[in-house]
């Protein structure tokens, strides 16, 4: 498999640990945690599980989506449970490991997206609490569009990708 999404990833796992120990050594002991739409502190509490949270959410985020990459097996893919358009030709014995490898490497890019957006939320979450204002609804939602964005754009190409097959002998789809 590729070396660009796991190095792409560990730098994901790294930032915000980095980040936080940053951040934490010049926050006052007492930070805002909370802010209202728009954008001002409404809750308050202690740096210290602020900055561990932010640190670890992204890096436990990836880590609970990577087991999935296994169930991407010619046995998975075969069984009636996985859904795959040209599915007989696609799971051919002939074409199975190929399969497998895009599927695998879709789902690692998935997961890169979702840490990259959860990076996001927490240096979102320790700019937050070292500025005392949130940010506003507008930008959470712009940031929440280009995930989705990205979500939907990996899901054309895997469904063009798949849908692209020669099934039949005869010169049809």
């Amino acid at each position: 498999m590729e070396r660009a999404p796991w190095l792409i990833l560990l730098a994901l796992a790294l930032i915000p640990v980095g980040e936080a120990i940053y951040v934490h050594a010049r926050l006052p002991e007492t930070i805002p945690t909370h802010f209202d739409g728009q954008g001002r502190a409404d809750d308050y509490g202690s740096k210290t599980p602020y900055c561990i949270i932010a640190a670890l959410v992204p890096t436990i985020a990836g880590l609970l989506l990577l087991p999935y990459l296994f169930l991407a097996s010619p046995t998975c893919i075969g069984s009636p449970l996985f859904r795959l358009p040209n599915k007989d030709y696609w799971a051919a014995p002939e074409r199975i490991e190929a399969t497998v490898r895009f599927v695998r490497r879709q789902h690692l890019w998935f997961v890169v997206a979702t840490m990259g957006l959860m990076l996001v939320v927490s240096h979102t979450a320790l700019r937050s609490a070292a500025t005392g204002r949130g940010p506003t609804g507008g930008q959470l939602l712009m940031v929440m569009g280009g995930y989705l964005a990205v979500v939907a754009l990996g899901m054309v190409r895997f469904i063009a990708h798949f849908r692209a097959a020669n099934i039949t002998a005869d010169g049809g789809r």
